[in-house]
């Protein structure tokens, strides 16, 4: 399944038209170009923390005039403004985060400092998004901590069997999400026991 087309769905069956979206974790800015040609009147703001992912960002992206690459990791409000970032060197190379991995061996990292971008950053310079994509590899609660502003929907990678250390379980997540006014409409499982998909809504 595309799971980026699903949201594009979803959105759609909701009546959403956004003119802001976020797209958190982008890696090589894939998904943001495919809600970039979806949403034409849109912004979509594709934020990546690894440096060495950006050439590929830039390489999709280009000829997208509604795209912007931002270089930096989520962070909660009142992060310093550099921050640690565990970047992947191994084959898993999607798997860079600021959480350290249970198993280094499975996915071996090397720590960097970026730059630390929270949502009230990013709302500030681009305003508030309407769709959230989040792939942040264990740090999606980052994005609503201390922010007020609620996206109408929003699509979360989560985990049943936490593969980063302190990384918030599924069950945990959906609760937390829930308290702030969330119901999850859309579920898909990834790999079994391991991680899947949460498509989010926050209904009026």
């Amino acid at each position: 399944m595309n799971k980026t087309a699903e949201f594009v769905n979803i959105a759609r069956k909701l009546d959403i038209d956004p003119l802001v979206i976020y797209d958190l974790g982008s890696f090589d800015a894939a998904q943001a170009v495919e809600l970039a040609i979806a949403f034409p009147k849109a912004r979509v703001v594709a934020l990546e923390a690894d440096p060495y992912n950006i050439p590929k960002c830039l390489v999709n992206a280009k000829g997208h005039r509604n795209i912007t690459i931002v270089n930096g990791a989520l962070a909660p409000l009142g992060t310093r403004p550099l921050i640690h970032f565990n970047r992947s060197v191994g084959t898993n190379d999607q798997c860079g985060s600021l959480l350290v991995p249970t198993d280094l061996k499975d996915m071996p990292v090397e720590c960097i400092v970026v730059p630390a971008v929270t949502a009230a950053d990013l709302d500030s310079f681009f305003g508030l998004p309407t769709l959230l994509w989040m792939d942040v590899q264990g740090s999606e609660w980052n994005y609503f901590l201390g922010f007020p502003f609620r996206p109408r929907l929003v699509w979360l990678e989560v985990a049943y069997d936490p593969y980063y250390h302190d990384q918030p379980h599924k069950d945990e997540l959906v609760r937390k999400m829930a308290d702030i006014g969330y119901k999850p409409i859309f579920e898909e499982v990834g790999v079994p026991g391991r991680w899947g998909d949460v498509c989010f809504w926050l209904g009026y």
